[in-house]
């Protein structure tokens, strides 16, 4: 990502867009996501699927998605 926002961190450290958070939803479910900073992962709570985050690109992907419990 170019914003600079972002400008000096390690690539690992990239947080989503805000904005495009805004828009995303559960591909599986079409429900709201959030974003987990310490797991690096979208989360639908209410499907209960977790999307990972890579350099700050999020795999949106039903088979990337994997279950979890709690929030």
């Amino acid at each position: 990502m170019s914003d600079s926002i972002n400008k000096g961190k390690k690539i690992d450290d990239i947080k989503p867009n805000k904005y495009l958070l805004e828009l995303l939803v559960c591909p599986i479910y079409k429900t709201a996501l959030r974003y987990d900073i310490k797991n690096k992962e979208l989360k639908s709570v209410s499907s209960m699927y977790a999307y990972p985050v890579f350099h700050g690109v999020p795999i949106m992907l039903s088979s990337e998605a994997r279950p979890f419990i709690g929030s």
